[in-house]
C-alpha cells in the first residue's frame, strides 16, 4: 500500500511538472529590437512578432534597444533569463560585430545564444534624394569621380556599413561615410539633403520613396525585386555583384527545448502563408524559414564569411 502511494504521489508530481512547463507560454514574450523604431529590421521585428501572438496565444512585445551597433539590445537578451520570454531579432550584425569589436563585444554570438529560427532575406538599396539630380547608378558614380566633388552616404549598423562598403567599392564610388544610429534617421538624412546617398533596406526607405522625397537607383540582389520590378539591379551594370541581409530569432542560451519547438512551429506556420509572403515581398523582403538547426548553421557560415569580407574590404575593427 506503501508503495502504491508513493507511485502515485509521484505521478502526481510528474503531472504538475508536465502541466507547468507544457503552460510555455503563460506571459507575454519580450521581443528585444536593437535598432530605433521604424527602421527595416523593426518593419520586420512588429510584424512577426504580431503572428507569432496569434499561434501562441499571448502577446508579443517590442522592445527597441538601439546603440552599440546593435550590441545593447543583443547583449540585453543574452544576459536574459533563459526560460523562453525574452528573445531578440538579429541580423548579420549577430556574426560581423565578433570580428569589428573583437575587443569590446561582451557576448559569444554561438555561446551565449540559442538560435531560434531564420526569419526572411533582403537586399538593400541604393538611393539619393529626390532634389539630386542623378537619376542612375552610374550618373552618382561619374560624380563622385569629378574634381571637388564631396559625395557623403550614411549607414546604421555594422551590417549597413559593411554592405555600403561592398557596394562603394564594387561601384568605384567616391565617398565620405557617416554612421548613424539608425535606418530612418540615416535615410531622412538624404531625403533632407544632409547626405547625398545611403545603402539600405526597402523596408526604411519605402515611405519617404513613395512620398517622392527619395530616388531609389539600385537593388544589390541577384536580380530585380518582384515587388518592384523598375528598379534596376545593380548587376546589371556591375556583373557579378550581390549582397543580401537577413533576419532572424533567438533567445538567450540554455532555453528549454520545447520553447524553441513552439516557436518554431508558429513561425513555421505563419511564415509560409500567401498573406505573410505578400507582405514581405511588399517590403522588398522574402519569408525564408529555417528552422533553429539551419539557422545555427547560418550564423556560423556567417562569422566565416563576413571576417573575410571584413578584411578584404579592409574595414577598422572596432569602428
Amino acid at each position: 500500500m506503501r508503495n502504491v502511494t508513493r507511485l502515485l504521489a509521484g505521478l502526481l508530481v510528474s503531472t504538475a511538472c508536465a502541466h507547468a512547463f507544457g503552460a510555455w507560454p503563460d506571459k507575454p514574450i519580450k521581443l528585444v529590437v536593437p535598432f530605433p523604431p521604424g527602421g527595416g529590421t523593426d518593419v520586420v521585428a512588429r510584424l512577426v512578432a504580431q503572428k507569432m501572438s496569434e499561434e501562441l496565444g499571448v502577446p508579443v512585445v517590442i522592445d527597441n534597444k538601439p546603440g552599440a551597433d546593435t550590441q545593447i539590445g543583443t547583449g540585453l537578451v543574452a544576459r536574459s533569463p533563459a526560460d523562453g520570454y525574452t528573445i531578440g531579432i538579429v541580423t548579420p550584425s549577430l556574426a560581423i560585430n565578433k570580428t569589428l569589436y573583437a575587443k569590446t563585444i561582451t557576448y559569444d554570438p554561438i555561446k551565449d545564444f540559442t538560435p531560434i529560427s531564420l526569419v526572411a532575406s533582403t537586399p538593400f538599396y541604393l538611393a539619393v534624394g529626390a532634389q539630386t539630380p542623378y537619376k542612375t547608378a552610374s550618373e552618382l558614380v561619374n560624380a563622385s569621380r569629378q574634381p571637388n566633388a564631396h559625395i557623403t552616404y550614411g549607414t546604421a549598423s555594422s551590417i549597413g556599413y559593411l554592405s555600403g562598403e561592398q557596394t562603394r567599392q564594387a561601384l568605384n564610388l567616391q565617398a565620405e561615410h557617416i554612421p548613424y544610429k539608425g535606418s530612418a534617421a540615416s535615410v531622412t538624412a538624404v531625403a533632407s539633403g544632409e547626405l547625398t546617398y545611403t545603402v539600405d533596406t526597402i523596408l526604411a526607405m519605402r515611405s519617404l520613396a513613395q512620398a517622392g522625397k527619395l530616388r531609389i537607383l539600385g537593388v544589390s540582389s541577384g536580380q530585380r525585386a518582384k515587388a518592384y520590378p523598375d528598379i534596376p539591379a545593380l548587376n546589371e551594370t556591375w556583373k557579378g555583384f550581390e549582397v543580401v541581409s537577413w533576419w532572424g530569432l533567438v533567445a538567450p542560451a540554455g532555453i528549454p527545448e520545447e520553447a524553441v519547438s513552439k516557436m518554431n512551429a508558429a513561425l513555421s506556420k505563419s511564415l509560409s502563408t500567401p498573406e505573410m509572403r505578400t507582405k514581405f515581398e511588399e517590403l522588398g523582403a522574402e519569408p525564408n524559414y529555417a528552422n533553429a538547426q539551419r539557422f545555427a548553421t547560418v550564423i556560423r557560415e556567417s562569422l566565416v564569411s563576413y571576417e573575410q569580407t571584413i578584411k578584404a574590404v579592409k574595414l577598422e575593427p572596432g569602428r
